[in-house]
C-alpha cells in the first residue's frame, strides 16, 4: 500500500515487461506519489526504449554485465601474475562470469547456468517472440553455439532436426 502523506516511497519491479500495460501503472505511480521507482529486467533493449518513451528523459539506465576475466579473478583473490591463473580461465571459460555462478559452489555451477539459460530462452524469447515449440528453440540455439565459427544455413539446422 503506498502512503498517503507526502513521504518518499521507493518501488523495486523486476522483470515488469511481463506485466501487461506496466507503462500505464508506472506513470501513474510516478505523477501521483513522492517516489523514485527502481525498473529492472532481463530484457534490456524492450525495456530501454519503452522506459525512454514512458519517463521522457528522466530516468538513468545501468546496463549489468558479467565479470571481465580480470574481475573473476578478483573476486576469486587471484593474482594476475599467480600459477592459479591458468586454472582460473579453465573455469572462467567453461562457466563464464555471472557473479551468482562464479560464487557457487562446483556442484551447483551447471544448475544456475541452466537455470540463466532457461530464463532467458523462455521469458525472453518464447513468450516475447510467440515462439511455439520451446523444444525446437532450444535445439536451435544450441546446434548455434555449437557450430560458432562455421558457416551455418537454414538447411544445415533442419536437416540436423530430421535426425
Amino acid at each position: 500500500m503506498l502512503p498517503r502523506d507526502d513521504k518518499k516511497v521507493y518501488l523495486l519491479f523486476d522483470e515488469i515487461q511481463m506485466v501487461t500495460g506496466w507503462q500505464r501503472i508506472v506513470n501513474g505511480i510516478r505523477v501521483s506519489f513522492n517516489s523514485d521507482i527502481i525498473i529492472t529486467g532481463s530484457n534490456a533493449n524492450m525495456l530501454s526504449g519503452e522506459i525512454a518513451t514512458l519517463l521522457s528523459g528522466r530516468y538513468i539506465e545501468i546496463p549489468i554485465y558479467p565479470f571481465s576475466f580480470s574481475e573473476f579473478l578478483h573476486v576469486k583473490g587471484i593474482e594476475s601474475d599467480s600459477r592459479k591463473v591458468d586454472n582460473a580461465y579453465d573455469e572462467y571459460e567453461k562457466y563464464g562470469g555471472f557473479p551468482s555462478v562464479v560464487i557457487a559452489e562446483e556442484s551447483i555451477k551447471d544448475t544456475i547456468l541452466s537455470g540463466i539459460f532457461d530464463t532467458i530462452v523462455l521469458n525472453d524469447v518464447l513468450l516475447r517472440a510467440r515462439v511455439k515449440d520451446a523444444t525446437a528453440l532450444k535445439f536451435i540455439i544450441r546446434f548455434s553455439a555449437d557450430n560458432v565459427g562455421q558457416l551455418v544455413n537454414a538447411s544445415k539446422i533442419v536437416n540436423t532436426l530430421k535426425m
